[in-house]
Protein backbone atom coordinates (compact mmCIF):
# COMPACT_ATOMS: atom_id res chain seq x y z
CA UNK A 1 0.00 0.00 0.00
CA UNK A 2 2.80 2.41 0.86
CA UNK A 3 4.45 1.83 -2.53
CA UNK A 4 1.18 2.53 -4.31
CA UNK A 5 0.60 5.66 -2.22
CA UNK A 6 4.11 6.76 -3.21
CA UNK A 7 4.23 5.88 -6.91
CA UNK A 8 0.67 6.81 -7.78
CA UNK A 9 0.20 9.73 -5.38
CA UNK A 10 -3.07 8.23 -4.17
CA UNK A 11 -5.37 10.06 -1.81
CA UNK A 12 -5.47 8.84 1.79
CA UNK A 13 -8.90 7.26 1.40
CA UNK A 14 -7.96 5.44 -1.80
CA UNK A 15 -5.47 2.80 -0.65
CA UNK A 16 -4.59 0.01 -3.08
CA UNK A 17 -2.63 -3.21 -2.94
CA UNK A 18 -0.56 -4.78 -5.69
CA UNK A 19 -2.96 -7.73 -5.61
CA UNK A 20 -5.70 -7.03 -8.18
CA UNK A 21 -8.28 -9.60 -7.09
CA UNK A 22 -11.83 -8.24 -6.99
CA UNK A 23 -15.03 -7.57 -8.85
CA UNK A 24 -14.90 -7.14 -12.61
CA UNK A 25 -11.32 -6.80 -13.77
CA UNK A 26 -10.18 -5.97 -10.21
CA UNK A 27 -8.69 -2.74 -8.96
CA UNK A 28 -6.48 -3.54 -5.97
CA UNK A 29 -8.72 -1.40 -3.76
CA UNK A 30 -8.66 -2.95 -0.30
CA UNK A 31 -8.53 -1.71 3.28
CA UNK A 32 -7.74 -3.43 6.53
CA UNK A 33 -5.65 -1.75 9.20
CA UNK A 34 -5.46 2.04 9.46
CA UNK A 35 -3.26 3.24 6.60
CA UNK A 36 -1.90 6.42 8.19
CA UNK A 37 1.65 5.10 8.65
CA UNK A 38 1.74 3.95 5.01
CA UNK A 39 0.42 7.26 3.72
CA UNK A 40 2.69 9.43 5.89
CA UNK A 41 5.78 7.47 4.90
CA UNK A 42 4.80 7.72 1.23
CA UNK A 43 4.58 11.51 1.62
CA UNK A 44 7.99 11.58 3.30
CA UNK A 45 9.44 9.50 0.46
CA UNK A 46 8.23 12.13 -1.99
CA UNK A 47 10.61 14.55 -0.25
CA UNK A 48 13.54 12.35 0.78
CA UNK A 49 13.29 9.52 -1.74
CA UNK A 50 12.11 5.95 -1.31
CA UNK A 51 13.46 4.71 2.03
CA UNK A 52 11.50 1.61 3.19
CA UNK A 53 13.34 1.50 6.53
CA UNK A 54 11.47 4.63 7.68
CA UNK A 55 8.24 2.66 7.91
CA UNK A 56 9.89 0.06 10.10
CA UNK A 57 11.13 2.80 12.41
CA UNK A 58 7.76 4.53 12.45
CA UNK A 59 6.19 1.37 13.87
CA UNK A 60 9.20 0.77 16.12
CA UNK A 61 8.92 4.29 17.53
CA UNK A 62 5.27 3.74 18.50
CA UNK A 63 6.23 0.47 20.16
CA UNK A 64 9.13 2.03 22.09
CA UNK A 65 6.76 4.71 23.38
CA UNK A 66 4.58 1.89 24.65
CA UNK A 67 7.55 0.19 26.34
CA UNK A 68 8.45 3.42 28.10
CA UNK A 69 4.84 3.88 29.24
CA UNK A 70 4.65 0.29 30.52
CA UNK A 71 7.90 0.75 32.43
CA UNK A 72 6.77 4.09 33.87
CA UNK A 73 3.50 2.63 35.08
CA UNK A 74 5.20 -0.43 36.59
CA UNK A 75 7.86 1.72 38.25
CA UNK A 76 5.20 3.54 40.26
CA UNK A 77 3.77 0.21 41.41
CA UNK A 78 6.82 -2.01 41.90
CA UNK A 79 9.94 0.11 41.64
CA UNK A 80 12.35 0.52 38.70
CA UNK A 81 14.14 -2.85 38.80
CA UNK A 82 11.06 -5.03 38.89
CA UNK A 83 9.31 -2.84 36.36
CA UNK A 84 12.31 -3.23 34.07
CA UNK A 85 12.04 -7.01 34.52
CA UNK A 86 8.34 -7.04 33.60
CA UNK A 87 8.84 -4.78 30.58
CA UNK A 88 11.81 -6.84 29.39
CA UNK A 89 9.76 -10.03 29.73
CA UNK A 90 7.17 -8.53 27.38
CA UNK A 91 9.92 -7.47 24.98
CA UNK A 92 11.58 -10.91 25.08
CA UNK A 93 8.83 -12.69 23.16
CA UNK A 94 10.06 -13.76 19.69
CA UNK A 95 6.86 -12.25 18.30
CA UNK A 96 7.84 -8.81 19.57
CA UNK A 97 11.52 -9.10 18.65
CA UNK A 98 10.62 -10.00 15.06
CA UNK A 99 7.56 -7.87 14.39
CA UNK A 100 8.27 -4.65 16.32
CA UNK A 101 10.71 -3.28 13.69
CA UNK A 102 8.59 -4.45 10.73
CA UNK A 103 5.94 -3.21 8.32
CA UNK A 104 3.27 -4.90 10.45
CA UNK A 105 1.26 -2.50 12.64
CA UNK A 106 0.14 -4.95 15.36
CA UNK A 107 3.01 -4.37 17.80
CA UNK A 108 2.83 -0.59 17.43
CA UNK A 109 -0.91 -0.80 18.14
CA UNK A 110 -0.14 -2.64 21.38
CA UNK A 111 2.42 0.03 22.23
CA UNK A 112 -0.37 2.59 22.01
CA UNK A 113 -2.45 0.45 24.39
CA UNK A 114 0.34 0.66 26.96
CA UNK A 115 0.53 4.43 26.49
CA UNK A 116 -3.22 4.47 27.13
CA UNK A 117 -2.71 2.50 30.36
CA UNK A 118 -0.12 4.96 31.59
CA UNK A 119 -2.11 8.07 30.64
CA UNK A 120 -5.36 6.76 32.14
CA UNK A 121 -3.60 5.84 35.41
CA UNK A 122 -2.12 9.32 35.62
CA UNK A 123 -5.53 10.88 35.05
CA UNK A 124 -7.28 8.61 37.54
CA UNK A 125 -4.69 9.24 40.24
CA UNK A 126 -4.59 12.98 39.68
CA UNK A 127 -6.72 15.38 41.64
CA UNK A 128 -7.45 17.55 38.65
CA UNK A 129 -7.79 17.02 34.92
CA UNK A 130 -4.75 17.66 32.76
CA UNK A 131 -5.68 18.60 29.19
CA UNK A 132 -2.34 17.40 27.80
CA UNK A 133 -2.79 13.95 29.39
CA UNK A 134 -6.34 13.75 28.04
CA UNK A 135 -5.02 14.42 24.53
CA UNK A 136 -2.38 11.71 24.92
CA UNK A 137 -5.04 9.25 26.09
CA UNK A 138 -7.32 10.02 23.15
CA UNK A 139 -4.54 9.73 20.57
CA UNK A 140 -3.16 6.52 22.07
CA UNK A 141 -6.53 4.75 22.30
CA UNK A 142 -7.57 5.96 18.85
CA UNK A 143 -4.36 4.72 17.22
CA UNK A 144 -4.55 1.39 19.03
CA UNK A 145 -8.05 0.58 17.78
CA UNK A 146 -7.49 2.05 14.31
CA UNK A 147 -4.25 0.16 13.71
CA UNK A 148 -5.60 -3.09 15.14
CA UNK A 149 -9.30 -3.18 16.14
CA UNK A 150 -8.84 -6.26 18.34
CA UNK A 151 -6.50 -4.24 20.56
CA UNK A 152 -9.68 -2.90 22.14
CA UNK A 153 -9.14 -5.87 24.47
CA UNK A 154 -6.31 -3.82 25.95
CA UNK A 155 -8.80 -1.23 27.14
CA UNK A 156 -10.16 -3.62 29.77
CA UNK A 157 -7.73 -2.41 32.47
CA UNK A 158 -8.77 1.20 31.89
CA UNK A 159 -12.46 0.34 32.16
CA UNK A 160 -11.88 -1.68 35.35
CA UNK A 161 -9.78 1.05 36.96
CA UNK A 162 -12.47 3.63 36.24
CA UNK A 163 -15.20 1.30 37.53
CA UNK A 164 -13.26 0.51 40.73
CA UNK A 165 -13.09 4.22 41.51
CA UNK A 166 -16.77 4.81 40.84
CA UNK A 167 -16.03 6.97 37.81
CA UNK A 168 -17.56 4.81 35.09
CA UNK A 169 -19.93 7.44 33.71
CA UNK A 170 -17.29 10.16 33.51
CA UNK A 171 -14.96 7.77 31.67
CA UNK A 172 -17.48 6.50 29.13
CA UNK A 173 -16.87 9.43 26.72
CA UNK A 174 -13.10 8.91 26.98
CA UNK A 175 -13.51 5.34 25.73
CA UNK A 176 -16.50 5.89 23.46
CA UNK A 177 -14.88 8.56 21.27
CA UNK A 178 -11.85 6.51 20.10
CA UNK A 179 -14.00 3.40 19.92
CA UNK A 180 -16.39 5.24 17.59
CA UNK A 181 -13.44 6.13 15.34
CA UNK A 182 -12.41 2.49 15.22
CA UNK A 183 -15.94 1.33 14.39
CA UNK A 184 -16.29 3.94 11.64
CA UNK A 185 -12.97 2.84 10.12
CA UNK A 186 -13.94 -0.84 10.16
CA UNK A 187 -17.36 -0.14 8.64
CA UNK A 188 -15.81 2.04 5.95
CA UNK A 189 -13.16 -0.62 5.25
CA UNK A 190 -15.78 -3.31 4.92
CA UNK A 191 -17.81 -1.12 2.54
CA UNK A 192 -14.75 -0.48 0.35
CA UNK A 193 -13.85 -4.17 0.33
CA UNK A 194 -17.43 -5.16 -0.49
CA UNK A 195 -17.65 -2.73 -3.41
CA UNK A 196 -14.27 -3.84 -4.75
CA UNK A 197 -14.88 -7.54 -4.12
CA UNK A 198 -11.78 -7.70 -1.93
CA UNK A 199 -11.46 -10.64 0.46
CA UNK A 200 -9.37 -8.77 2.99
CA UNK A 201 -9.82 -10.98 6.04
CA UNK A 202 -8.42 -8.37 8.45
CA UNK A 203 -11.93 -6.91 8.54
CA UNK A 204 -13.72 -10.22 9.10
CA UNK A 205 -13.62 -13.18 11.49
CA UNK A 206 -12.60 -16.76 10.76
CA UNK A 207 -14.15 -18.61 13.72
CA UNK A 208 -13.51 -22.05 15.09
CA UNK A 209 -16.93 -23.33 14.06
CA UNK A 210 -16.23 -22.39 10.45
CA UNK A 211 -12.92 -24.25 10.21
CA UNK A 212 -12.98 -27.25 7.89
CA UNK A 213 -10.04 -29.01 9.58
CA UNK A 214 -9.98 -28.04 13.25
CA UNK A 215 -7.45 -30.74 14.12
CA UNK A 216 -5.02 -29.60 11.45
CA UNK A 217 -5.26 -25.96 12.53
CA UNK A 218 -4.77 -26.92 16.17
CA UNK A 219 -1.71 -29.00 15.34
CA UNK A 220 -0.15 -26.17 13.33
CA UNK A 221 -0.94 -23.78 16.17
CA UNK A 222 0.80 -25.95 18.76
CA UNK A 223 3.82 -26.87 16.65
CA UNK A 224 4.46 -23.72 14.61
CA UNK A 225 2.65 -20.72 16.08
CA UNK A 226 2.69 -21.09 19.88
CA UNK A 227 6.52 -21.42 20.10
CA UNK A 228 6.71 -17.96 18.53
CA UNK A 229 5.03 -16.55 21.63
CA UNK A 230 7.37 -18.01 24.24
CA UNK A 231 9.53 -21.12 24.35
CA UNK A 232 7.91 -24.21 25.87
CA UNK A 233 10.42 -24.23 28.76
CA UNK A 234 9.57 -20.60 29.53
CA UNK A 235 5.83 -21.26 29.49
CA UNK A 236 6.25 -24.26 31.78
CA UNK A 237 8.61 -22.43 34.17
CA UNK A 238 6.34 -19.43 34.46
CA UNK A 239 3.29 -21.60 35.03
CA UNK A 240 5.13 -23.54 37.75
CA UNK A 241 6.22 -20.28 39.44
CA UNK A 242 2.68 -18.94 39.34
CA UNK A 243 1.24 -22.13 40.83
CA UNK A 244 3.91 -22.25 43.57
CA UNK A 245 3.34 -18.64 44.58
CA UNK A 246 -0.44 -18.98 44.40
CA UNK A 247 -0.50 -22.07 46.61
CA UNK A 248 1.71 -20.55 49.28
CA UNK A 249 -0.37 -19.40 52.23
CA UNK A 250 -0.13 -15.75 53.11
CA UNK A 251 0.45 -14.63 56.68
CA UNK A 252 -0.20 -11.33 58.36
CA UNK A 253 3.25 -9.90 58.97
CA UNK A 254 4.35 -6.37 59.61
CA UNK A 255 5.59 -4.52 56.53
CA UNK A 256 7.73 -1.43 56.04
CA UNK A 257 5.76 1.75 55.48
CA UNK A 258 7.13 2.14 51.93
CA UNK A 259 5.89 -1.34 51.00
CA UNK A 260 2.48 -0.68 52.56
CA UNK A 261 2.11 2.52 50.55
CA UNK A 262 3.08 0.77 47.33
CA UNK A 263 0.73 -2.14 48.02
CA UNK A 264 -2.11 0.30 48.65
CA UNK A 265 -1.36 1.79 45.25
CA UNK A 266 -1.39 -1.69 43.66
CA UNK A 267 -4.69 -2.67 45.20
CA UNK A 268 -6.34 -0.17 42.90
CA UNK A 269 -4.89 -1.99 39.87
CA UNK A 270 -7.24 -4.96 40.49
CA UNK A 271 -4.76 -7.42 39.00
CA UNK A 272 -6.67 -10.61 39.76
CA UNK A 273 -9.87 -9.30 38.20
CA UNK A 274 -7.97 -7.95 35.20
CA UNK A 275 -6.25 -11.28 34.55
CA UNK A 276 -9.54 -13.15 34.67
CA UNK A 277 -11.24 -10.66 32.34
CA UNK A 278 -8.29 -10.64 29.95
CA UNK A 279 -8.21 -14.44 29.81
CA UNK A 280 -11.93 -14.43 29.04
CA UNK A 281 -11.50 -11.78 26.34
CA UNK A 282 -8.56 -13.57 24.74
CA UNK A 283 -10.50 -16.84 24.77
CA UNK A 284 -13.27 -15.19 22.74
CA UNK A 285 -10.63 -13.69 20.42
CA UNK A 286 -9.02 -17.12 19.99
CA UNK A 287 -12.34 -18.69 19.00
CA UNK A 288 -13.30 -15.91 16.59
CA UNK A 289 -9.99 -15.91 14.70
CA UNK A 290 -9.10 -19.57 15.24
CA UNK A 291 -8.67 -20.42 11.56
CA UNK A 292 -5.97 -17.76 11.13
CA UNK A 293 -3.82 -19.38 13.82
CA UNK A 294 -2.53 -22.11 11.54
CA UNK A 295 0.31 -19.99 10.13
CA UNK A 296 -0.34 -16.35 11.11
CA UNK A 297 1.72 -16.18 14.29
CA UNK A 298 1.20 -12.40 14.61
CA UNK A 299 -2.38 -13.10 15.70
CA UNK A 300 -0.83 -14.07 19.06
CA UNK A 301 0.50 -10.55 19.64
CA UNK A 302 -2.77 -9.76 21.43
CA UNK A 303 -1.77 -12.38 24.01
CA UNK A 304 0.99 -10.02 25.11
CA UNK A 305 -1.69 -7.83 26.70
CA UNK A 306 -1.95 -10.52 29.37
CA UNK A 307 1.79 -10.90 30.02
CA UNK A 308 2.48 -7.70 32.02
CA UNK A 309 -0.61 -8.25 34.16
CA UNK A 310 0.53 -11.76 35.06
CA UNK A 311 4.09 -10.60 35.81
CA UNK A 312 2.77 -7.76 37.98
CA UNK A 313 0.53 -10.16 39.89
CA UNK A 314 3.47 -12.48 40.47
CA UNK A 315 5.58 -9.61 41.79
CA UNK A 316 2.84 -8.51 44.12
CA UNK A 317 2.70 -11.99 45.63
CA UNK A 318 6.49 -12.14 45.82
CA UNK A 319 6.47 -9.07 48.07
CA UNK A 320 4.60 -11.13 50.69
CA UNK A 321 6.90 -14.10 50.25
CA UNK A 322 9.99 -11.94 50.73
CA UNK A 323 8.94 -11.26 54.30
CA UNK A 324 7.44 -14.65 55.12
CA UNK A 325 9.82 -17.03 53.31
CA UNK A 326 12.92 -15.13 52.17
CA UNK A 327 14.71 -18.25 50.87
CA UNK A 328 11.74 -19.31 48.80
CA UNK A 329 11.53 -15.74 47.53
CA UNK A 330 15.14 -15.91 46.33
CA UNK A 331 14.55 -19.28 44.65
CA UNK A 332 11.55 -17.95 42.71
CA UNK A 333 13.46 -14.86 41.63
CA UNK A 334 16.36 -17.07 40.57
CA UNK A 335 13.99 -19.10 38.42
CA UNK A 336 12.47 -15.93 36.93
CA UNK A 337 15.84 -14.40 36.06
CA UNK A 338 17.08 -17.66 34.55
CA UNK A 339 13.83 -18.01 32.59
CA UNK A 340 14.07 -14.48 31.20
CA UNK A 341 17.74 -14.95 30.30
CA UNK A 342 16.94 -18.16 28.47
CA UNK A 343 14.05 -16.50 26.62
CA UNK A 344 16.23 -13.59 25.52
CA UNK A 345 18.78 -16.03 24.11
CA UNK A 346 16.09 -18.14 22.44
CA UNK A 347 14.48 -15.05 20.90
CA UNK A 348 17.84 -13.98 19.52
CA UNK A 349 18.46 -17.40 17.99
CA UNK A 350 14.89 -17.74 16.69
CA UNK A 351 14.93 -14.29 15.11
CA UNK A 352 18.36 -14.80 13.57
CA UNK A 353 17.12 -18.12 12.19
CA UNK A 354 14.56 -16.19 10.11
CA UNK A 355 17.31 -14.23 8.36
CA UNK A 356 20.12 -16.79 8.01
CA UNK A 357 20.18 -20.59 8.15
CA UNK A 358 20.47 -21.79 11.79
CA UNK A 359 23.92 -23.13 12.60
CA UNK A 360 26.10 -23.44 15.69
CA UNK A 361 26.00 -25.25 19.00
CA UNK A 362 23.52 -22.91 20.71
CA UNK A 363 21.03 -23.27 17.87
CA UNK A 364 21.33 -27.05 18.06
CA UNK A 365 20.83 -27.04 21.82
CA UNK A 366 17.93 -24.56 22.06
CA UNK A 367 16.06 -24.65 18.75
CA UNK A 368 14.16 -27.79 17.82
CA UNK A 369 15.33 -29.93 14.94
CA UNK A 370 11.97 -29.35 13.27
CA UNK A 371 12.38 -25.55 13.40
CA UNK A 372 15.93 -25.74 12.11
CA UNK A 373 14.93 -28.01 9.23
CA UNK A 374 11.97 -25.81 8.26
CA UNK A 375 13.98 -22.58 8.24
CA UNK A 376 17.00 -24.13 6.56
CA UNK A 377 14.69 -25.24 3.76
CA UNK A 378 13.08 -21.78 3.74
CA UNK A 379 16.42 -20.04 3.18
CA UNK A 380 17.37 -22.54 0.48
CA UNK A 381 14.01 -21.97 -1.21
CA UNK A 382 14.31 -18.18 -0.94
CA UNK A 383 17.81 -18.25 -2.39
CA UNK A 384 16.77 -20.44 -5.29
CA UNK A 385 13.52 -18.67 -6.12
CA UNK A 386 13.74 -15.04 -5.04
CA UNK A 387 17.44 -14.09 -4.85
CA UNK A 388 17.43 -12.53 -8.33
CA UNK A 389 14.07 -10.77 -8.17
CA UNK A 390 15.86 -7.40 -8.13
CA UNK A 391 17.66 -8.21 -11.37
CA UNK A 392 14.44 -9.58 -12.85
CA UNK A 393 12.61 -6.35 -12.04
CA UNK A 394 15.28 -4.32 -13.84
CA UNK A 395 15.05 -6.51 -16.93
CA UNK A 396 11.26 -6.29 -16.92
CA UNK A 397 11.43 -2.49 -16.85
CA UNK A 398 14.08 -2.52 -19.58
CA UNK A 399 11.82 -4.70 -21.69
CA UNK A 400 9.05 -2.14 -21.31
CA UNK A 401 6.91 -3.79 -18.66
CA UNK A 402 5.52 -1.03 -16.45
CA UNK A 403 4.58 -1.56 -12.80
CA UNK A 404 0.93 -0.97 -13.78
CA UNK A 405 1.00 -3.83 -16.32
CA UNK A 406 -0.70 -6.80 -14.74
CA UNK A 407 1.10 -10.08 -14.30
CA UNK A 408 0.29 -13.55 -13.01
CA UNK A 409 2.98 -14.42 -10.45
CA UNK A 410 3.32 -18.12 -9.66
CA UNK A 411 3.75 -20.04 -7.50
CA UNK A 412 2.73 -17.73 -4.67
CA UNK A 413 -0.08 -18.59 -2.22
CA UNK A 414 0.01 -15.09 -0.69
CA UNK A 415 -1.63 -11.91 -2.00
CA UNK A 416 1.48 -9.74 -2.13
CA UNK A 417 4.86 -11.40 -1.49
CA UNK A 418 6.17 -11.78 -5.04
CA UNK A 419 4.12 -8.85 -6.35
CA UNK A 420 5.63 -6.53 -3.73
CA UNK A 421 9.15 -7.82 -4.37
CA UNK A 422 8.72 -7.00 -8.04
CA UNK A 423 6.65 -3.86 -7.30
CA UNK A 424 4.17 -5.13 -9.88
CA UNK A 425 0.38 -5.17 -10.09
CA UNK A 426 -1.26 -8.50 -10.74
CA UNK A 427 -2.52 -11.83 -9.45
CA UNK A 428 -1.14 -14.84 -7.56
CA UNK A 429 -2.32 -18.34 -6.62
CA UNK A 430 -4.54 -16.94 -3.86
CA UNK A 431 -8.31 -17.42 -4.31
CA UNK A 432 -10.17 -18.52 -7.48
CA UNK A 433 -9.52 -22.14 -6.51
CA UNK A 434 -12.35 -23.36 -8.70
CA UNK A 435 -10.14 -22.86 -11.78
CA UNK A 436 -6.97 -24.78 -12.60
CA UNK A 437 -4.29 -24.83 -15.28
CA UNK A 438 -4.88 -23.04 -18.57
CA UNK A 439 -8.40 -22.05 -17.55
CA UNK A 440 -7.03 -20.09 -14.60
CA UNK A 441 -4.48 -18.27 -16.76
CA UNK A 442 -7.21 -17.47 -19.30
CA UNK A 443 -9.33 -16.05 -16.46
CA UNK A 444 -6.57 -13.63 -15.45
CA UNK A 445 -5.82 -12.66 -19.04
CA UNK A 446 -9.47 -11.67 -19.30
CA UNK A 447 -8.88 -9.49 -16.22
CA UNK A 448 -6.01 -7.72 -17.93
CA UNK A 449 -2.93 -9.86 -17.18
CA UNK A 450 -0.35 -9.48 -19.95
CA UNK A 451 2.58 -11.46 -18.55
CA UNK A 452 3.19 -14.53 -16.42
CA UNK A 453 6.18 -14.54 -14.06
CA UNK A 454 7.19 -17.97 -12.82
CA UNK A 455 9.76 -18.54 -10.07
CA UNK A 456 9.82 -22.34 -10.21
CA UNK A 457 11.20 -24.56 -12.96
CA UNK A 458 9.11 -27.42 -11.53
CA UNK A 459 5.93 -25.39 -12.10
CA UNK A 460 6.86 -24.96 -15.76
CA UNK A 461 7.72 -28.67 -16.22
CA UNK A 462 4.36 -29.69 -14.80
CA UNK A 463 2.65 -27.52 -17.43
CA UNK A 464 4.80 -28.38 -20.41
CA UNK A 465 2.76 -28.04 -23.58
CA UNK A 466 0.53 -25.25 -22.29
CA UNK A 467 -0.19 -22.81 -25.14
CA UNK A 468 0.19 -19.94 -22.64
CA UNK A 469 3.86 -20.77 -22.04
CA UNK A 470 5.09 -20.56 -25.61
CA UNK A 471 6.55 -17.06 -25.68
CA UNK A 472 9.23 -16.58 -22.97
CA UNK A 473 10.74 -13.11 -23.10
CA UNK A 474 13.02 -13.03 -20.03
CA UNK A 475 14.86 -15.88 -18.30
CA UNK A 476 17.19 -15.63 -15.29
CA UNK A 477 18.02 -19.05 -13.87
CA UNK A 478 14.68 -20.41 -12.65
CA UNK A 479 12.86 -17.09 -13.19
CA UNK A 480 10.99 -16.91 -16.47
CA UNK A 481 8.64 -14.25 -17.84
CA UNK A 482 6.11 -15.25 -20.50
CA UNK A 483 4.26 -12.87 -22.80
CA UNK A 484 0.65 -14.04 -22.55
CA UNK A 485 -0.80 -11.75 -25.19
CA UNK A 486 1.57 -13.09 -27.83
CA UNK A 487 1.29 -16.76 -26.89
CA UNK A 488 -0.23 -19.49 -29.05
CA UNK A 489 -3.33 -19.71 -26.86
CA UNK A 490 -6.58 -18.37 -28.34
CA UNK A 491 -7.52 -15.17 -26.54
CA UNK A 492 -10.79 -13.41 -26.04
CA UNK A 493 -11.05 -10.30 -28.17
CA UNK A 494 -11.29 -8.02 -25.15
CA UNK A 495 -8.20 -9.56 -23.56
CA UNK A 496 -6.23 -9.32 -26.82
CA UNK A 497 -7.28 -5.73 -27.15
Amino acid sequence: MALNYFHEDLEFFRPEMHFQHGNGTGSGAAVGEFTATYWLNAKAWKIFGLQPFTMRWTHMFLWLLGCWALFALGRNLFGPMRSAFATTFVLASPLIVFYAPSYLVNVSAMGMVFVGWWASWRILKGKRTHFFMEVILFIALSLSVLLRPTMVLGWLPIAVWAFARGRTLSWLPRLAAPLALGIVWVLWSKAVNFDAGSLYFLTSVRPLWGAEEIGSVWQSFREDVLPEWYHLYVRVSMFAALVAVFCLKRKNTSEPDSLQLRRTERNGVCLTQLILLMVLGLSVYFVLWFENLDVHDYYLIEFQLLTPLVIWWLMDRLDHIRLEKPRFHLVIWGVLIATLSFQLLESHLRTRMKYVAPTGLLSELILTQRDRDIWSWFHWDQENRFAKFGELQKQMRAYGIRREDRIVSVPDPSPNITLALLDQKGFTDLYDDNMKGDERIRFYVDKGAAYLVCNSSEWIKERAGSPWLTHPIIAIDNLVVFDLLNSESPLLYDAKK
